[in-house]
């Protein structure tokens, strides 16, 4: 008879699908529907990409949670309610994501705290910035230990975190993480043109509130001199 493995092994090996881009095993139905979606996620049909997704979905619902079925479905899902606008959908797809990726790989995995900053933003987009906030602090705590502080994806993090305290009107600190976000992205090689052009406007905005109008109006000429304008926060 063949022995057991582990329910520890069971579900990192379940959960390699996601983590390291590999297949899963749970049919034609689950990958001709997960195919669909990705090409038209491709080509800009968003609509059509969400119903391939959810019909993804809604192939793995009989397997456990934390099978890599499951878990990137709920990702792409989530991920485009998210761009169609529907936030109140992506969110409990996001939320459910992250407790199975924090049971598989436990409370300090950078996968974990990807899943953790779309959970934000949907939040944040949501109109709960205070709840955004909690997730972003926790994406940034496990991103820098895992990456480093000067790393891409802790200034994703941090400049989200700006994000959730500008829309409380925290503006002081929202300064504080927009400046560390713009200092990181200006390290790299090469900045990132439209996320930097996102920070500064969004830091233009929040010193404006304070009151420095003549430092606010420098920093929004920077913006425009880099790229595109920013989303709002």
């Amino acid at each position: 008879m063949r022995p057991r493995r582990p329910r520890r092994a069971l579900l990192v090996a379940a959960v390699a699908g996601l983590v390291l881009g590999t297949g899963c095993m749970d049919g034609r139905r689950w990958h001709a529907a997960m195919a669909a979606g990705r090409a038209a996620q491709a080509e800009g049909r968003i609509e059509d990409a969400a119903r391939s997704f959810a019909a993804a979905l809604a192939a793995a619902e009989a397997l456990p949670a934390e099978h890599p079925c499951v878990t990137e479905s709920q990702d792409r899902l989530g991920a485009v309610y998210h761009l169609l606008g529907r936030h109140d959908e992506a969110a409990p797809l996001f939320r459910r994501l992250a407790t199975s990726l924090e049971r598989i790989l436990g409370p300090g995995h950078p996968t974990l705290a990807r899943s953790l900053n779309s959970l934000a933003e949907v939040e944040r987009a949501r109109g709960r910035p205070a709840d955004a906030e909690g997730h972003y602090r926790r994406a940034v705590a496990i991103w820098e230990r895992t990456l480093g502080p000067d790393h891409a994806d802790t200034a994703v993090g941090v400049d989200g975190l700006g994000r959730a305290l500008h829309a409380r009107g925290r503006f002081a600190a929202a300064e504080e993480q927009y400046r560390r976000a713009l200092r990181i992205r200006e390290a790299l090689s090469p900045p990132p043109a439209p996320e930097l052009a996102q920070t500064l406007e969004n830091l233009a905005d929040v010193v404006q509130r304070q009151g420095r109008d003549g430092e606010a109006d420098e920093l929004a000429a920077r913006a425009r001199g880099v790229g595109p304008g920013a989303a709002p926060p």
